[in-house]
């Protein structure tokens, strides 16, 4: 690499480290109340709380078939996506790269 290079991988590097800061957590509304973790694919109950996709079916198989937080009936098919909270999460972790270090596990599914 050459100096020009160089200065601007660091230039780079600086903008990021501006941009990450890790100080911030990640707001309430982007993460699942089953997880805590921040949302990679929101799904909507019919209570209108939101929740992981896969922590929400694990819920439903192993606990039972109801809302964690209402405790109303619920089943699988009642799920819906819930796009725009998956987009503004997605955002969110765009601008804060270090979160992905969070939700990210080995065996998790890739999109």
């Amino acid at each position: 690499m050459c100096a020009a290079d160089w200065e601007t991988l660091e230039q780079m590097l600086k903008a990021v480290r501006q941009r990450d800061n890790r100080d911030e957590d990640p707001p309430d509304c982007f993460c699942c109340k089953l997880t805590f973790e921040v949302f990679r694919d929101p799904v909507c109950a019919t209570s209108g709380h939101s929740y992981e996709r896969l922590a929400i079916l694990e819920h439903l198989r192993k606990v039972g078939k109801f809302d964690p937080i209402t405790r109303e009936p619920l089943v699988e098919k009642d799920l819906r996506p819930n796009i725009s909270l998956r987009n503004a999460a997605h955002e969110w972790l765009n601008h804060h790269a270090w979160a992905y270090a969070d939700i990210v596990k080995p065996d998790a599914p890739l999109e």
